[in-house]
């Protein structure tokens, strides 16, 4: 159901932050998304998934880009995934 208002629950809602390598305006969407540079939620499981790659259309990897927010107090808590 995805008529409720704005960050109702929904049966799935998928973020795309990037896209293969692709860097620019794909139907509409900034490629790689803007929050994967303000959102230390977002940037943090890309750099445990992918710390030397580098960011589309970037000449910085996903780790380098962490350890310079990292210093920007933003604070993250991880917790474990428990199936039930």
């Amino acid at each position: 159901e995805r008529s409720g208002p704005k960050f109702s629950p929904r049966t799935l809602d998928i973020d795309v932050v990037t896209y293969g390598e692709y860097s620019g305006v794909l139907d509409g969407v900034e490629l790689p998304r803007p929050e994967l540079f303000k959102n230390a939620f977002v940037l943090l499981p890309m750099a445990d998934l992918w710390p030397d790659r580098l960011i589309p259309g970037q000449a910085v990897s996903y780790a380098k880009l962490w350890s310079e927010m990292a210093s920007q107090q933003q604070v993250l808590h991880r917790v474990d995934l428990v199936r039930r």
